[in-house]
């Protein structure tokens, strides 16, 4: 993938699950992928859900590796509860870290992008939960259901510049963040039992849909 060759590709929440094996898969397409995670061993410290901690992340990026073209934001959580049962606390942590993370890595990313007239490819990871709906899954399906709106407003927006947005929105995946819910046998088994392919995905395909997704605006 020439177009991949040598691009700064910023990928939050990359030290595990999708994230990570995006940050590999881009890797080994020639990109630079630069971590962004609130864990050791990321390639830069960010803790997604607070503005200026972004803010430092991008300008230490742009410092050690160069300007980002490309971002994926993948950092999220998981989180289940009944609607009445649903703690405030877990609410706005939950939303802190999918959608404002979100949102704040697209400020930074293609914020500077626009001043600098480049263009580049930002991917938001979501989830089938945006669309499907799970009983005790309200803050999660709600928080990624508005990241789809977030990402389908920003493309209108940013298109004119040469960036290009897409999101994607995986089913059942075998990933850490996954496994609590995939450990219910009961509910594991109601899963992959309304999945097409009848069972939980494989981190790799996922990782590969997402590293054919950000070609430029006008490929050179």
């Amino acid at each position: 993938m020439d177009f991949l060759t040598d691009r700064v590709a910023v990928v939050t929440g990359g030290s595990s699950g999708i994230g990570e094996e995006i940050a590999r898969q881009l890797g080994a397409a020639g990109a630079r992928p630069v971590v962004w995670d609130i864990t050791d061993g990321s390639d830069v410290h960010c803790d997604v859900a607070d503005y200026d901690s972004v803010r430092h992340a991008m300008a230490d990026t742009v410092d050690r590796f160069g300007i980002p073209t490309i971002l994926v934001a993948s950092a999220g959580v998981w989180s289940g509860g009944r609607v009445i049962d649903i703690d405030p606390k877990e609410w706005h942590r939950l939303y802190s870290i999918s959608l404002d993370g979100t949102l704040y890595a697209m400020q930074a990313v293609a914020g500077r992008l626009v001043r600098e007239k480049l263009e580049g490819s930002i991917l938001g990871v979501s989830s089938v939960n945006s669309v499907v709906v799970d009983a005790g899954l309200s803050t999660y399906s709600s928080a990624k259901a508005a990241v789809n709106m977030l990402l389908r407003v920003a493309a209108i927006e940013l298109g004119p510049h040469g960036i290009r947005v897409n999101g994607l929105g995986p089913g059942p995946t075998n990933t850490p963040m996954a496994k609590g819910m995939l450990d219910v046998e009961e509910y594991a088994q109601e899963l992959i039992a309304r999945t097409p392919l009848r069972r939980v995905g494989p981190v790799e395909l996922v990782a590969q849909a997402a590293s054919s997704l950000p070609v430029p605006a006008h490929p050179e």
